[in-house]
């Protein structure tokens, strides 16, 4: 028998595979700083029993203040080393596939969240042993490495392949999610139609403001960002300069939450660009009432970003009535009004809205994102990603296998 034909073990275990890192403490819990904590992780289990997490998991001494547990009942983990980089990437992939095969073996349902390289191999193998896979789709591959701008040059070659690897996992899936209503469905389409709206943010009732706020003529324009300074996804870059831009027709501020390797980068730009004494890195902070505490000391929330999917941070920032531009990509043109968007790199476009932006349009954002916002209480989309999986569980009991494609009116059209 070959090493990739089914088993004859039955396969029990649902098996999710995540582009998110976590860390694991020395007694072995598993740990992480996001909404992947075991709140999320425990509804898969609920729909479709055990689950094996497999992700990238960093050994630490002590755990940092704001993680929360990933593990627990029903939620395991297969631990992959913590690579950063493609150099690092190649040299971890034969252990790589040898975990995820072993994974593979006791699947009985692959679910591939976040489809970069991670996904890509665990793809392959599910397709060479004939286990049936479903997408969980936050994001564009091809669009977050098309110019080079994350990942450095090579990124343009190796986000082609990982984008042609999106748009065929979603194209063969038994069923994909996106995180977007349209935006990400149109890009990366199921050949079967299997397609489902989930948005992963899901918000209490205490992440909500009373109402609108109303903005008095003031002296200072105090922005906020929230975001990983890991990659230069979140364009804090082109955040500096176009406040260094706007900067003599306006005095601003600017107050970045979150942390990451480029944080020392950012504030040397920072002060390169002679704004040092206005933006304030503040690092990592818990999620929930601390971030909620900065985005309620600011004026406008911005988001440049070079990619995104559906932005948590954005929403939470609008369920706070906090006015918010951000760059037009992603899931973001769902969320904002044309007129409060730039394009992508657009810095001097962030400048004239930042040098022009009035407090009566910004009372007016107010209310209109707060009630956009509520879209995304937890009364609205409770149940949506559990309908999703309970899906997924009925086309995996009546299917025997997933299926390839053979002809060429069943393949994607990949660009």
């Amino acid at each position: 028998m070959s090493e990739f034909e089914d088993s004859a073990t039955e396969q029990r275990s649902l098996v999710l595979v995540s582009e998110h890192r976590f860390i694991r403490d020395p007694r072995g819990a598993i740990w992480t700083q996001t909404q992947c904590d075991y709140g999320f992780l425990k509804t898969y289990a609920q729909a479709g029993g055990q689950v094996t997490v497999v992700a990238r998991v960093g050994d630490v001494v002590d755990v940092p203040t704001g993680y929360q547990r990933a593990d627990g009942q029903g939620v395991a983990f297969d631990a992959l080393a913590t690579y950063i980089g493609p150099v690092a990437f190649a040299t971890s992939l034969p252990r790589i596939i040898r975990i995820m095969n072993r994974s593979a073996k006791k699947a009985r349902l692959v679910i591939l969240r976040g489809q970069g390289v991670l996904s890509a191999v665990m793809w392959v193998l599910a397709r060479l042993r004939h286990i049936p896979f479903a997408a969980e789709v936050v994001g564009d591959n091809e669009a977050v490495y098309r110019d080079g701008k994350v990942g450095g040059r090579a990124a343009v070659f190796y986000g082609a392949i990982l984008g042609r690897f999106q748009k065929h996992a979603c194209w063969e899936a038994v069923a994909v999610s996106y995180v977007t209503a349209s935006t990400l469905q149109r890009k990366l389409p199921n050949r079967g139609s299997r397609q489902f709206a989930v948005p992963d943010v899901v918000l209490g009732a205490d992440a909500f403001a009373d109402g609108p706020r109303t903005y008095p003529h003031g002296d200072v324009l105090k922005l906020v960002m929230v975001g990983s300074l890991e990659q230069p996804y979140k364009g804090v870059d082109i955040a500096l300069q176009a406040i260094e831009m706007a900067q003599p027709n306006r005095s601003i501020e600017l107050v970045v939450v979150g942390d990451g390797r480029l944080k020392a980068e950012y504030e040397h730009l920072a002060a390169d660009l002679s704004i040092g004494s206005q933006a304030h890195f503040v690092g990592s902070v818990a999620s929930g009432e601390a971030v909620r505490a900065h985005l309620g000391a600011a004026d406008l929330f911005i988001m440049p970003s070079r990619t995104e999917g559906l932005p948590r941070a954005l929403i939470e920032a609008m369920a706070m009535a906090l006015p918010a531009v951000a760059a037009r990509v992603g899931g973001i043109p769902e969320l904002l009004d044309d007129a409060h968007m730039f394009p992508r790199e657009g810095t001097a476009e962030l400048a004239e809205i930042l040098a022009t932006i009035t407090p009566e349009e910004m009372a007016n954002m107010s209310g209109d994102n707060l009630r956009r916002a509520k879209a995304f209480s937890l009364e609205e989309i409770s149940g949506q990603h559990e309908e999703f999986l309970q899906q997924l569980n009925s086309v995996t009991k009546t299917s025997s296998g997933q299926g390839r494609t053979t002809g060429r009116d069943e393949s994607p059209h990949v660009a």
